[in-house]
């Protein structure tokens, strides 16, 4: 029973590893590996019936080369073209400068005792004088520094901004075993973090009325603060360091 499955796995791998070299000038290739899929299929059903055991055999490990070409195209067609991540992995896009971007704020300005903290759902970005389309999240921090003014006070969720920052991708410390954060932000879709230097580099420009999910955060951060928790933060609006001294301050109290 080994070899059968053996043989299986072989040809889904190899069906994986095609793909990746035919998809790359065919952007159908994902739906032909499908319908591909579900012939060779069918054909090794007849060819059971009529006894043809060893054509069965060829037309099912075809199959399952298709259908391991077919999931990788699927996986890719489920994240935009525009998307951040494909921009920066097929080097449409230098983030080793400051660049100007637009988008749209997912909830409130979440204010922490060093700063603010912003999430953007990313619609363009202005690389070398011009603006192309991009998509995904944008994480950017900005520090309270008492010679400088504060940010527009005015923002909430819905509003469309535009800041300058250099982003970065989002690492992990090279720790085995570690908090994952990257997967930690990208289940969020957020790809990207930055620090505003300057309040002047956030600007709120005209844009729709706020969706349904902006109302409701709104509606949420206006409950949170009637109710006095507007100060209060989980995971999700921390960072590895700030992660790390909680722990620290949780393991000193214990001692």
């Amino acid at each position: 029973m080994k070899f059968p499955a053996l043989a299986l796995a072989a040809s889904l791998a190899l069906g994986i590893v095609a793909d990746r070299r035919i998809a790359t000038g065919f952007p159908q290739a994902a739906t032909l590996f499908v319908l591909l899929s579900a012939t060779l299929l069918a054909s090794g059903l007849v060819l059971v019936i009529f006894r043809r055991t060893t054509l069965a055999w060829l037309a099912a490990l075809l199959a399952w080369s298709a259908l391991g070409a077919a999931a990788v195209g699927l996986e890719r067609l489920a994240v935009p073209a525009d998307h951040i991540t494909r921009l920066l992995a097929r080097g449409a896009l230098n983030i080793e400068q400051p660049l100007r971007w637009r988008g749209t704020l997912r909830l409130d300005p979440l204010e922490l005792p060093w700063g603010l903290r912003y999430q953007l759902d990313l619609e363009g970005v202005q690389s070398a004088g011009a603006w192309m389309p991009a998509s995904g999240g944008l994480r950017t921090d900005y520090y309270f520094d008492e010679r400088f003014p504060r940010p527009p006070s005015g923002l909430r969720a819905g509003d469309r901004v535009e800041l300058l920052v250099r982003a970065r991708t989002v690492r992990n410390f090279a720790n085995p075993g570690s908090f994952d954060y990257r997967t930690f932000l990208a289940r969020q879709d957020i790809h990207l973090t930055s620090t505003v230097r300057s309040a002047s580099l956030i600007e709120k420009i005209p844009g729709p009325p706020p969706a349904f999910t902006h109302r409701l955060a709104r509606w949420r951060e206006a409950q949170e603060k009637a109710l006095g928790l507007s100060e209060t933060q989980t995971l999700e609006d921390l960072s590895v360091p700030e992660i790390v001294a909680i722990k620290q301050k949780i393991a000193k109290r214990a001692g």
